[in-house]
């Protein structure tokens, strides 16, 4: 077995269930990470709480919404760890600001009317994959919604920060 040196990030709290386990999104990026209850028993928090991790690759992420996997959780208490808080990507906080735009509420976005409409930009490889990275953390933290539709062969997939009504 390989040994993998875990890394230190700051998260966002982004739900708590009653088993223990806390969900969070890695502020740099918006990477999913999963923390177990062994890891979260005795640490007090709160949905939105911005928190220190030691994460590693998780093992158990099959689908790639959970990459990583805390194996400690504090709050960031000294200066020192609060000057390593690492901000959210400015990509990050263009695509909530446009999901949350009262502007455009209720409208349903697909990755490339985000890039080409909301932020006039030319659609690359790398800017989709970097903003449906995004996305889909931001689904599973429930910060937007995730509409998919089939039509044929045709698959066509929308994100809103509405509730979905079929």
């Amino acid at each position: 077995m390989t040994n993998i040196a875990p890394s230190d990030c700051t998260v966002f709290i982004t739900n708590k269930i009653q088993s223990g386990s806390a969900f969070a999104t890695r502020t740099s990026d918006g990477a999913g990470v999963f923390i177990p209850p062994a890891v979260t028993h005795g640490v007090s928090f709160t949905l939105g709480d911005v928190m220190w991790v030691k994460a590693i690759p998780n093992p158990s992420d099959k689908g790639g919404n959970l990459p990583l996997l805390a194996i400690r959780l504090e709050l960031p208490i000294d200066a020192e760890q609060e000057a390593k808080v690492e901000k959210p990507s400015a990509l990050y906080d263009t695509i909530l600001g446009i999901l949350n735009d009262q502007d455009w509420e209720d409208r349903m976005w697909s990755v490339d009317e985000l890039i080409s409409d909301a932020m006039m930009l030319e659609p690359t490889k790398e800017l989709r994959s970097g903003i449906s990275s995004i996305l889909q953390n931001m689904t599973i933290s429930g910060q937007c919604s995730k509409i998919t539709s089939t039509i044929g062969n045709s698959v066509r997939t929308w994100y809103t920060t509405e509730p979905f009504r079929p």
